[in-house]
């Protein structure tokens, strides 16, 4: 599994190379679009609530096409998504871990069910979701770190 999360790691960040961070909103409900300057390909909207962290957009992080959106099961903030933690760390926070009997008993992380694509393979693999979560809070680091730690002034509150 650590090999096609890897390879679904660097295809992510290929995917998001160009993107800039800009924030949408502030106050109760801070969110960010994370996406290119000009277009909307794999764009990707981060929202911090008081129930947890909310992630949708373009870029699939956690269900097909048509539930394309994945949270926090607990409260967390922009703080705790800033630290460095580990894949399986992060996936825990979002991705619900299941015994999957008709694979021999095999532990994993899947996406909730009525989150999964109609095929394993269709977006909904828990590999592809575990390597876009990843790479989406490592982008946004980046980016918010570029953009925010040296101007803590246009940071707001949160």
């Amino acid at each position: 599994m650590g090999d096609l999360i890897t390879r679904q790691k660097e295809s992510c960040r290929k995917a998001l190379k160009d993107h800039v961070l800009a924030k949408a909103s502030e106050g109760m409900i801070e969110s960010y679009r994370m996406g290119q300057e000009q277009g909307s390909s794999f764009c990707v909207f981060i929202m911090f609530t008081p129930a947890g962290i909310v992630i949708t957009g373009d870029a699939s992080v956690g269900g097909n096409n048509f539930n394309n959106v994945i949270r926090s099961e607990a409260m967390y903030g922009r703080a705790w998504f800033l630290e460095a933690m580990s894949d399986d760390y992060l996936a825990e926070k979002f991705l619900r871990r299941v015994r999957r009997y008709s694979e021999g008993e095999i532990d994993e992380y899947e996406i909730p069910e009525w989150r999964i694509a109609e095929k394993e393979n269709e977006f909904g693999s828990y590999e592809t979701s575990i390597a876009m979560l990843s790479v989406v809070r490592e982008k946004f680091t980046e980016l918010y770190n570029a953009k925010y730690a040296s101007h803590p002034s246009e940071e707001g509150e949160g």
